[in-house]
């Protein structure tokens, strides 16, 4: 054989076959991308050594990618967070610095339980970081969640050898996708949003707990409709119709406001978003200046 041969006889080339997941696991570390598991421990312990915060922004990725938190602010958001997620991270990590809470409320959020969700394997590092149970233990043991900790325990304990972070962190995205705006799964997507938005297993309920603890604890929060490609929209109800059980919920509370960006003319399609409605690192810069502006007023 030429010496110069890329497979050796003595191995059989099923062994040296990648897998899709093997080769998107090369390239996530190449550009230094974050697992869920490693984006939310890197966002618990830049909070630990943020000092004082007096505003905290929770919800989904349309926070997370799109709010660009500066000063006392810090951006708690995670992709897929649910409003029961939501819920336990503000009990974990209110305080009494704490005057403002901001919340992305998305198409998906009143129906979504993430643990009932492809993307269930999610709740385990919230479970394994922060000891927040999962939400529905039956589904929990069928999904075999339990079985998977081991792995997110050993996952974080090799991405803490290396970990570094500058601070004071304000749990910001650390890196920006770069994706091309496709009309058709914009459409897609705002339907399969649409479906949570109507499942009977309501996640409102939560949404009524974080007002009432707020109440409580003398807070103002603020309910963002995140912005949206015209495109995204197109397919759907109008948003008095899409947030109903909010709009409802909302106006039996006076610290309550409902921040809506979700049909505005502020953000621009090509400049501002990264993909079908998510915002880029600008638009995440705009978005959070609005908001600001509505808190200190």
């Amino acid at each position: 054989m030429n010496k110069f041969s890329l497979i050796s006889p003595i191995y059989n080339v099923k062994e040296i076959v990648f897998n899709k997941k093997t080769i998107q696991a090369l390239i996530d570390k190449i550009r230094n991308k974050q697992s869920f598991a490693q984006q939310l421990f890197y966002k618990i312990e830049g909070l630990k050594h943020k000092g004082t915060i007096k505003t905290l922004i929770l919800g989904s990725s349309h926070l997370a990618n799109g709010y660009w938190a500066e000063d006392e602010e810090y951006n708690l958001s995670m992709p897929s967070q649910d409003l029961y997620y939501a819920y336990n991270l503000y009990k974990e990590f209110n305080n009494s610095n704490i005057k403002n809470i901001v919340i992305a409320f998305s198409v998906f959020t009143p129906g979504l339980s993430i643990i009932r969700t492809i993307c269930s394997d999610f709740c385990i590092p919230y479970k394994v970081l922060l000891d927040i149970p999962y939400q529905d233990n039956e589904v929990a043991i069928k999904k075999q969640l339990y079985l998977k900790e081991n792995k997110c325990k050993t996952e974080i304990e090799e991405y803490k050898k290396n970990f570094k972070i500058e601070y004071p962190c304000n749990g910001n995205l650390l890196r920006y996708p770069h994706k091309k705006f496709n009309k058709k799964k914009a459409c897609d997507r705002a339907l399969k949003h649409l479906k949570n938005n109507k499942r009977e297993n309501s996640q409102m309920h939560y949404c009524v707990d974080i007002i009432e603890l707020a109440t409580k604890n003398n807070q103002n929060i603020f309910f963002v409709l995140p912005p949206t490609t015209k495109t995204y929209r197109e397919v759907l109800p109008p948003k008095e119709i899409i947030f109903k059980e909010l709009i409802n919920v909302v106006q039996n509370y006076s610290n309550a406001k409902i921040l809506n960006y979700f049909d505005t003319d502020y953000f621009d399609e090509v400049k501002d978003f990264t993909n079908e409605d998510h915002l880029n690192r600008q638009g995440a810069i705009k978005l959070a200046s609005f908001v600001r502006k509505e808190i200190n007023e």
